[in-house]
Protein backbone atom coordinates (compact mmCIF):
# COMPACT_ATOMS: atom_id res chain seq x y z
CA UNK A 1 0.00 0.00 0.00
CA UNK A 2 2.77 2.42 0.93
CA UNK A 3 4.67 1.70 -2.30
CA UNK A 4 1.55 2.50 -4.30
CA UNK A 5 1.18 5.84 -2.49
CA UNK A 6 4.82 6.67 -3.18
CA UNK A 7 4.39 5.79 -6.85
CA UNK A 8 1.30 8.00 -7.03
CA UNK A 9 3.20 10.91 -5.48
CA UNK A 10 6.10 10.42 -7.88
CA UNK A 11 3.68 10.33 -10.82
CA UNK A 12 1.99 13.52 -9.68
CA UNK A 13 5.33 15.29 -9.25
CA UNK A 14 6.41 14.17 -12.72
CA UNK A 15 3.16 15.44 -14.23
CA UNK A 16 3.54 18.79 -12.48
CA UNK A 17 7.11 19.10 -13.72
CA UNK A 18 5.95 18.41 -17.29
CA UNK A 19 3.11 20.88 -16.91
CA UNK A 20 5.58 23.55 -15.83
CA UNK A 21 8.03 22.66 -18.60
CA UNK A 22 5.61 22.68 -21.53
CA UNK A 23 4.55 26.35 -21.37
CA UNK A 24 8.20 27.35 -21.10
CA UNK A 25 8.95 25.42 -24.29
CA UNK A 26 5.94 26.90 -26.07
CA UNK A 27 7.01 30.41 -25.01
CA UNK A 28 10.10 30.17 -27.22
CA UNK A 29 8.42 30.59 -30.63
CA UNK A 30 11.59 30.52 -32.73
CA UNK A 31 13.75 27.55 -31.81
CA UNK A 32 17.37 28.59 -32.04
CA UNK A 33 20.28 26.42 -32.97
CA UNK A 34 21.91 25.10 -29.83
CA UNK A 35 25.24 26.83 -29.33
CA UNK A 36 28.22 25.14 -27.69
CA UNK A 37 30.67 26.19 -25.00
CA UNK A 38 30.39 29.59 -23.37
CA UNK A 39 28.06 30.85 -26.09
CA UNK A 40 25.66 28.00 -25.33
CA UNK A 41 25.93 28.65 -21.61
CA UNK A 42 25.10 32.31 -22.15
CA UNK A 43 22.21 31.39 -24.46
CA UNK A 44 20.75 29.06 -21.81
CA UNK A 45 21.02 31.73 -19.11
CA UNK A 46 19.35 34.31 -21.35
CA UNK A 47 16.49 31.91 -22.11
CA UNK A 48 15.99 31.16 -18.40
CA UNK A 49 16.16 34.89 -17.66
CA UNK A 50 13.34 35.56 -20.13
CA UNK A 51 11.20 32.88 -18.48
CA UNK A 52 11.91 34.26 -15.00
CA UNK A 53 11.03 37.79 -16.11
CA UNK A 54 7.81 36.59 -17.73
CA UNK A 55 6.79 34.75 -14.57
CA UNK A 56 7.72 37.68 -12.31
CA UNK A 57 10.23 35.71 -10.26
CA UNK A 58 12.40 38.60 -9.05
CA UNK A 59 14.82 36.50 -7.02
CA UNK A 60 15.45 34.18 -9.97
CA UNK A 61 15.88 37.17 -12.30
CA UNK A 62 18.50 38.66 -10.00
CA UNK A 63 20.41 35.39 -9.76
CA UNK A 64 20.32 34.87 -13.51
CA UNK A 65 21.50 38.42 -14.17
CA UNK A 66 24.50 37.71 -11.93
CA UNK A 67 25.10 34.43 -13.76
CA UNK A 68 24.91 36.25 -17.08
CA UNK A 69 27.53 38.75 -15.89
CA UNK A 70 29.74 35.82 -14.89
CA UNK A 71 29.21 34.19 -18.28
CA UNK A 72 30.82 37.23 -19.89
CA UNK A 73 34.10 36.16 -18.25
CA UNK A 74 33.72 32.57 -19.47
CA UNK A 75 36.28 30.98 -21.78
CA UNK A 76 35.68 27.72 -23.59
CA UNK A 77 38.87 26.27 -22.11
CA UNK A 78 37.89 27.10 -18.52
CA UNK A 79 34.37 25.80 -19.10
CA UNK A 80 35.77 22.54 -20.49
CA UNK A 81 38.05 22.17 -17.45
CA UNK A 82 35.10 22.77 -15.13
CA UNK A 83 33.03 20.15 -16.94
CA UNK A 84 35.89 17.64 -16.90
CA UNK A 85 36.21 18.19 -13.15
CA UNK A 86 32.50 17.46 -12.71
CA UNK A 87 32.90 14.23 -14.67
CA UNK A 88 35.87 13.18 -12.51
CA UNK A 89 33.90 13.97 -9.35
CA UNK A 90 30.91 11.99 -10.62
CA UNK A 91 33.15 9.04 -11.54
CA UNK A 92 34.61 9.07 -8.03
CA UNK A 93 31.09 9.13 -6.56
CA UNK A 94 30.07 6.15 -8.71
CA UNK A 95 33.13 4.21 -7.53
CA UNK A 96 32.31 5.11 -3.91
CA UNK A 97 28.70 3.95 -4.37
CA UNK A 98 29.83 0.71 -6.05
CA UNK A 99 32.09 -0.03 -3.09
CA UNK A 100 29.26 0.78 -0.69
CA UNK A 101 26.91 -1.56 -2.56
CA UNK A 102 29.47 -4.38 -2.51
CA UNK A 103 29.85 -3.90 1.26
CA UNK A 104 26.07 -4.02 1.78
CA UNK A 105 25.79 -7.11 -0.43
CA UNK A 106 28.45 -8.84 1.65
CA UNK A 107 26.38 -8.16 4.80
CA UNK A 108 23.25 -9.45 3.06
CA UNK A 109 20.57 -7.08 4.38
CA UNK A 110 18.06 -6.65 1.55
CA UNK A 111 16.84 -3.25 2.71
CA UNK A 112 20.39 -1.86 2.90
CA UNK A 113 21.27 -3.40 -0.47
CA UNK A 114 18.24 -1.78 -2.11
CA UNK A 115 19.13 1.61 -0.63
CA UNK A 116 22.75 1.31 -1.77
CA UNK A 117 21.57 0.29 -5.26
CA UNK A 118 19.33 3.39 -5.48
CA UNK A 119 22.24 5.58 -4.46
CA UNK A 120 24.44 3.93 -7.09
CA UNK A 121 21.74 4.43 -9.74
CA UNK A 122 21.51 8.12 -8.81
CA UNK A 123 25.29 8.50 -8.97
CA UNK A 124 25.36 6.85 -12.40
CA UNK A 125 22.61 9.19 -13.62
CA UNK A 126 24.62 12.17 -12.35
CA UNK A 127 27.69 10.83 -14.17
CA UNK A 128 25.70 10.48 -17.39
CA UNK A 129 24.46 14.05 -17.07
CA UNK A 130 27.99 15.33 -16.43
CA UNK A 131 29.31 13.42 -19.44
CA UNK A 132 26.51 14.77 -21.65
CA UNK A 133 27.33 18.28 -20.48
CA UNK A 134 30.92 17.83 -21.72
CA UNK A 135 29.72 18.01 -25.32
CA UNK A 136 27.46 21.08 -24.99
Amino acid sequence: MQKRAIRNVVSIVALLACAAWLPAQAADPVPQERLRGCAGKKQDIERELRFAQESGNKARVKGLQEALAGADRCTDASLQQEREGKVRDAQAKVKEREDELAEKQAKGKKKDIAKAQRKLDDARADLGAAQAEMYR
